[in-house]
């Protein structure tokens, strides 16, 4: 039998490619998909002020992706290496399945340099029943924890075409607090803090190879409740339309997002801001924000 044909990376020239990336075609090696992933990390950085030098930052592990923050994490910290930052993990365990436990776990073994790990259980095992709810809650608990610990920053691992989905959702429902969550920052009107995005030049497929071409988190994908991913038929629709045709036609996901950022500096003239998400909004507390505050109080979750 003839042995099958190798494609090299078209940067190295050396090592086995493992993924053709989606809108540029390029065919590279593990590596080298990494280091891109770290210059568009730099490139986000270097156009919008997602962090700054000697800052302290708290990073947030998603609850739907685990092990893709864990791998976005550890291309942030090789961006950032130089800026003398300091990073915090907070982990949101919202299935109580013992995640937190799991990430602490990974995190030691990855051997990733965090000054801490910060884990909050949910104990209300039904305050997440959409995306866009989870969206808001990787907002509101790191908003409060900020808050405590005077940190200035807050880095959520959402990922280009995923937030260019907030933004398309969040024109057809005509909500400010869903529309502007596709922006690559959040900044507070009132005090020194904002929510920043460095995957904002990133789609999640370059993420998801990644993660799966990590040989400790491999050994934690055939946990199945290790994400957790919160159900709404209107979303999930919406989310699977819209990611097939940018897939299909990934100029679309960054034409439709500079197109989105102009109407965004529009309407920031002409609303007010959530408190506790810092979405636009048309009230100082938004609608969904409310319905997770009012849960969070009954259940007693605390930071």
């Amino acid at each position: 039998m003839g042995q099958l044909m190798r494609i090299k990376c078209q940067h190295c020239k050396k090592r086995d490619a493992v993924y053709r990336r989606l809108a540029s075609g390029e065919v590279l090696c593990v590596q080298c998909l990494a280091n891109a992933v770290v210059k568009q990390i730099r490139k986000a950085m270097s156009v919008y002020p997602i962090v700054k030098r000697d800052e302290n930052v708290l990073y947030v592990i998603r609850s739907d992706k685990p092990l893709e923050s864990i791998t976005a994490l550890k291309l942030f910290l090789k961006a950032v290496s130089g800026l003398n930052v300091s990073i915090d993990v907070l982990c949101i365990d919202v299935n109580s399945n013992g995640l937190c436990n799991t990430v602490e776990e990974i995190l030691k073994r990855q051997s990733l340099e965090v000054r801490k790990i910060i884990s909050i259980t949910v104990k209300h095992k039904n305050i997440v029943n959409s995306w866009l709810k989870l969206v808001k809650l990787h907002s509101v608990l790191p908003l409060q924890i900020a808050r405590k610990e005077h940190i200035t920053a807050i880095v959520q691992p959402y990922f280009r075409d995923e937030l260019t989905f907030l933004n398309i959702i969040g024109l057809i429902m005509l909500k400010y607090e869903v529309f502007s969550e596709g922006m690559p920052v959040k900044k507070s009107y009132y005090e020194d803090i904002r929510i920043s995005r460095p995957f904002y030049y990133v789609v999640s497929h370059d993420i998801a190879v990644l993660t799966y071409h990590n040989k400790i988190l491999q050994e934690y994908m055939i946990k199945n409740d290790i994400g957790f991913i919160p159900i709404d038929e209107r979303e999930s629709y919406a989310l699977e339309l819209s990611k097939r045709i940018f897939f299909e036609s990934p100029e679309l996901m960054y034409a439709s997002t500079k197109s989105v950022e102009l109407l965004q500096s529009y309407i920031v003239k002409n609303s007010t801001q959530c408190s506790y998400c810092l979405s636009l909004a048309s009230e100082s507390v938004c609608s969904i924000c409310k319905s997770l505050i009012d849960v969070l109080e009954s259940s007693k979750t605390s930071v």
